[in-house]
This record gives C-alpha cells, sequence and structure tokens, in this order.
C-alpha cells in the first residue's frame, strides 16, 4: 500500500492486519509487495516514504493463513469478485483436508502459485540484504500501540475498523501438537529467528485437532 499523500508505504505481509489499514485508508491493491519489490519501482523513490510493515507469531499466523484459505468465501475484498474466492477456497479444499493436512503440505502451498506469495516466510516480505528493510517494524501482538506509534510519527488521524477476521478467539497453540509445532517452527526458522518469537503453550485449552 502507497499513500502519496502522507508519504506513507505499508508493506503488506498477509494474515497481518494489513487489509485493515488498507480500508482505513481506502487504499486496497489486493497485491502483496515485498520490499524488494517496490524498491525496484521506479515510479517510487523508497527513501521518501516513511515504510512500515506488520509481522506476527509463525505458529498463530499459519493457523489464521489456513483459515483465512478455508474461508475465503466469507471474505471481504476491496475489489470483490465473489467467483474468484469461491474458486480459490474450491482449490484449497480440494488439496487440504485439514489444518494437520495443511502442515504436512507446507512446501506444496508454499511452491503453488495457486497461493502466491502467501505461505512464504514473513522474512522474504521484510527483511533486504539480512536486515530488517522497513523503517517501522510493528507486531499483530501489539497491534493497535504499534498503529497509535505509527500516526504520532507521521501526525495522521486514521482510526482503524477490522476486516477478514475469522476464528473464535481460542489460543492458537490449541490446534498444534508438538510435532505440529515442530514442523512450523523447521519451515519458518527464519522468521523465529529474525523476529524472536517462540511456540507458546497454553495448558488451559483441550487440543483442537
Amino acid at each position: 500500500m502507497v499513500v502519496d499523500k502522507h508519504k506513507l508505504l505499508m508493506v503488506h505481509v498477509p494474515k497481518c492486519g494489513g487489509t485493515t489499514i488498507e480500508m482505513a485508508f481506502q487504499n486496497v491493491w489486493g497485491v502483496h509487495n515485498k520490499v524488494s519489490d517496490y524498491k525496484k519501482m521506479k515510479k517510487y523513490k523508497w527513501k521518501e516514504f516513511f515504510t512500515f510493515a506488520y509481522i506476527r507469531n509463525p505458529w498463530d499466523w499459519y493457523l489464521s493463513l489456513h483459515r483465512y484459505w478455508s474461508n475465503m468465501s466469507k471474505t471481504k475484498w476491496f475489489t470483490d469478485i465473489p467467483k474468484e474466492r469461491e474458486a480459490k477456497e474450491k482449490w484449497y479444499k480440494e488439496n487440504i483436508k485439514n489444518f494437520p493436512d495443511a502442515i504436512n503440505k507446507i512446501q506444496f502451498l508454499m511452491e503453488s502459485e495457486e497461493t502466491g506469495p502467501h505461505f512464504e516466510p514473513q522474512s522474504s516480505f521484510v527483511m533486504f540484504k539480512g536486515e530488517v528493510g522497513v523503517d517501522f517494524l510493528g507486531r499483530f501482538e501489539n497491534y493497535l500501540n504499534d498503529w497509535e506509534k505509527i500516526k504520532k510519527i507521521k501526525g495522521l488521524n486514521v482510526e482503524l475498523g477490522h476486516y477478514n477476521k475469522l476464528g473464535k478467539g481460542i489460543h492458537y497453540s490449541a490446534f498444534y501438537s508438538d510435532e505440529m509445532a515442530e514442523k512450523v517452527g523447521e519451515f519458518y526458522k527464519c522468521d523465529v529467528e529474525n523476529f524472536g518469537y517462540e511456540f507458546e503453550r497454553v495448558e488451559d485449552y483441550h487440543i483442537h485437532i
């Protein structure tokens, strides 16, 4: 997302709250460009913009991705094409039986043309030449507080709604066996290491798998 008026550029990592921010500015591309993509675009002078992105705990993020693709016909897009959403959801359900199956097929989902960059590591979006490539890196776990920091830095008066929220608020660990958690940690090791995340087991929940 690029807002020329405010010289604001967001690197939209999938399922990290980016759509909510795009909707607030009525500026939804539906495109998940990476830092490396923007730096190649001659029409944007990177250094003239305040750049930011949001990241998310990889285990929580992967569960959110699965829910999103499993329920895509229920989501809201700015350029709403119901048939396209229904087709993508159908494809996903034909290939992925359930959440454990989604974890067993991480490589398949990462490489599929159908999913685009959605299942690629978050690091691939925000890292550039081994370093965080944006001016401000917010965390989904601190979403609104980090947005307040961005507003203060840029002098914005933009309030956020909430779009494409799926799930019932159950802690992500309830959907993971130890083996499943280990697999996600291995595939997204770069995110775990770059951003300091770890798998947190909340014992109060029954496993929902």
